[in-house]
């Protein structure tokens, strides 16, 4: 995969493209994006070859990151994407967790936390978040428990 411009910093990443698509909905369902077997994390959708070279098998939890973050999704192998391309959508409620590395990754799997945050131009603005390069491995130990959906703690009255 050719270098690609990284938010500014040129960066080389030669895993995968992730091709996000958005979720019409304001909440997250289970079905296509989160299911049983998920623990919880959004399903990405991986090409078979990609996944046998990396030791990735369906159902592992992946780590999905490049130098502006990292998310955790829970894979599944599809002819349906082309090789070198992995999908992972939109609408994962944003889940910062800390990994026994001192990382922060998004436990549910936000892809925002991989894009950068700049519109395609001053006069449209619209989004540039559905692309972007990234190093896909798959996750030694559990996966951090989803909170995203849980109230905060307080704090002290």
């Amino acid at each position: 995969m050719s270098q690609v411009e990284d938010g500014g910093r040129n960066a080389r990443f030669d895993d995968l493209i992730v091709s996000g698509f958005h979720v019409i909905a304001v909440y997250v369902v289970p079905g296509e994006y989160i299911d049983e077997e998920s623990a919880g994390l959004f399903i990405c959708t991986m090409h078979p070859d990609d996944a046998k070279v990396r030791g990735i098998l369906d159902g592992d939890i992946v780590r999905l990151h490049n130098n502006r973050g990292a998310c955790l999704a829970c894979v599944t192998l599809s002819d349906d994407v082309m090789p070198g391309v992995l999908r992972l959508p939109t609408g994962a409620w944003y889940d910062p967790t800390m990994d026994a590395a001192g990382r922060t990754p998004c436990a549910h799997g936000n892809p925002n936390v991989l894009t950068r945050d700049l519109g395609t131009s001053s006069l449209a603005q619209g989004c540039t978040g559905q692309r972007t390069a990234v190093e896909v491995e798959r996750l030694e130990g559990e996966p951090p428990p989803v909170r995203a959906f849980e109230a905060p703690a307080s704090g002290p009255s």
